[in-house]
C-alpha cells in the first residue's frame, strides 16, 4: 500500500481547483507519444463536475496527488472510469508497485503506465525538464523555508497579537525575545528577517514592521512544512480500535491533539477521526497501554509527533495552522471539506489579513 500526500494548485486540496488545461499543455510536452498513441489522442474533459482524462478513447477519473509514499489505499474505480494519478514523480519501486496493482499514473516527467484496449505503456527514466503544473513554484533558495524559517514564519503567523496590538507583537520585539520565541540564535533570526524583507513579506512602516503577502507567504511556509514534516521524529502504532480518543478529548497532559482528533474538535465533530495524531516528546506509555498500541516501522493509525515550538492551540490542540497543515499530508477525501472549514474559522483572517 501507499501513502499519498495531497497538494493541489495554491495548496487547497481541492482536485477541482486543479489547472486541467495546465496539465494538458504539460502532458503534451513530456508524455511518451508514439505511433500507438498520439498527441490528439489525449485530452481531458469534464463528467459528473470531475475532471476526466482520455487517452485513445480510455477514460480516467483523474487524481491530482503530489507525493505516492508507503502506506494508503487508492480510489476505486468510478462510474466505470478507472482512476489515473497524476503527480509529481513516482520512483521506480513504487512505479512497479502501481504496474502489479495495475493502477495508471503519469508523472511531471513523462513516465507513465497506463493498459489501453491496444496499447500497453509502461515508461520509467524519463526526466523531462518542464515546470510541473501540479506545484507551485518551490520556494527559491534560501532559508525562510527549511526548518528554522518555517519555524519563525510559524512563530509570527501564530502571534496571538498579530493585528490586535500591532506595534508590540512578535515582529516588532527585540531580536533577542523573537529569538527565544522561535528557539533559534538571533543570528539567524536577523538572517531570515532580512531575507522576508527581500522577498516582499516585510514591510517596514516608519519604526514598525509589517507582515505582508501573506498569502504568498503562507502557500509557500506550507510547502516547506511539508518537506519537514515527512522527515521529522515521530513514533508509528497500530490499533484495532480508536474510539478511546474520544474519552481523553479534554484529558490530554502530555501532549497535544492535531490532524483528524484536533480537527474534529475544532468543528464541533464535523469530521469522524480514522487516524489519530498526538503532537509530544514524551513516551505516553500509559496511552500505549491504555490504547493497546501496537508499533510498526510505518503507516498504522496512531502517530507521536515531535512538537513544533510552542504549537498549543485551543481545546487540548495544536494551533489550527498545524492541523490544517496535518489535512493537507492526510491521504483522505474525508478531509477536504475539514480543511476548508478550518480555514473559515480559523485561519483566513490571519492569511488574508495585510
Amino acid at each position: 500500500m501507499f501513502i499519498i500526500y495531497e497538494r493541489c494548485k495554491n495548496l487547497n486540496m481541492i482536485n477541482a481547483d486543479i489547472d486541467w488545461r495546465a496539465w494538458e499543455e504539460h502532458l503534451k510536452k513530456v508524455f511518451p507519444f508514439s505511433d500507438a498513441i498520439g498527441t490528439e489522442d489525449l485530452f481531458f474533459t469534464e463528467q459528473y463536475g470531475k475532471t476526466v482524462l482520455s487517452v485513445k478513447g480510455q477514460r480516467y477519473f483523474v487524481k491530482f496527488v503530489k507525493h505516492i509514499t508507503d502506506g494508503t489505499h487508492f480510489i476505486s474505480p468510478q462510474d466505470h472510469h478507472p482512476p489515473i494519478y497524476l503527480t509529481e514523480k513516482i520512483s521506480l519501486k513504487k512505479a512497479e508497485w502501481m504496474r502489479g496493482a495495475k493502477t495508471a499514473f503519469i508523472d511531471t516527467k513523462g513516465n507513465a503506465f497506463l493498459v489501453l484496449p491496444e496499447c500497453y505503456l509502461f515508461v520509467m527514466g524519463r526526466r523531462v525538464d518542464v515546470e510541473s503544473p501540479l506545484m507551485p513554484p518551490k520556494p527559491s533558495s534560501g532559508k525562510l523555508f527549511k526548518k528554522t524559517g518555517i519555524k519563525l514564519v510559524y512563530a509570527l503567523l501564530t502571534d496571538p497579537r498579530l493585528d490586535e496590538d500591532w506595534g508590540n507583537d512578535l515582529l516588532n520585539v527585540p531580536v533577542r525575545e523573537l529569538a527565544d520565541k522561535a528557539r533559534m540564535s538571533t543570528g539567524s533570526v536577523s538572517e531570515l528577517l532580512s531575507e522576508m524583507k527581500e522577498r516582499g513579506f516585510l514591510l517596514t512602516d516608519g519604526q514598525f514592521k509589517r507582515l505582508v503577502n501573506r498569502k504568498v507567504l503562507f502557500d509557500q511556509w506550507l510547502h516547506g512544512y511539508m518537506e519537514y514534516r515527512f522527515k521529522v521524529k515521530r513514533q508509528c502504532f497500530k490499533a484495532d480500535r480508536i474510539t478511546w480518543w474520544e474519552d481523553r478529548k479534554q484529558e490530554c497532559e502530555g501532549f497535544l491533539w492535531g490532524g483528524e482528533p484536533a480537527a474534529a474538535i475544532l468543528t464541533d465533530d464535523f469530521l469522524r477521526p480514522q487516524k489519530l495524531t498526538l503532537y509530544t516528546d514524551k513516551p505516553l506509555y500509559d496511552l500505549v497501554v491504555d490504547g493497546n498500541l501496537h508499533q510498526v516501522s510505518a503507516g498504522g493509525n496512531v502517530e507521536f509527533i515531535e512538537p513544533f515550538l510552542n504549537a498549543e492551540g485551543e481545546q487540548g490542540c495544536v494551533h489550527p495552522l498545524l492541523v490544517y497543515a496535518d489535512l493537507i499530508c492526510s491521504s483522505d477525501d474525508r478531509n477536504t471539506e475539514t480543511a476548508r472549514r478550518i480555514n473559515d474559522r480559523y485561519l483566513r483572517r490571519i492569511i488574508e489579513a495585510n
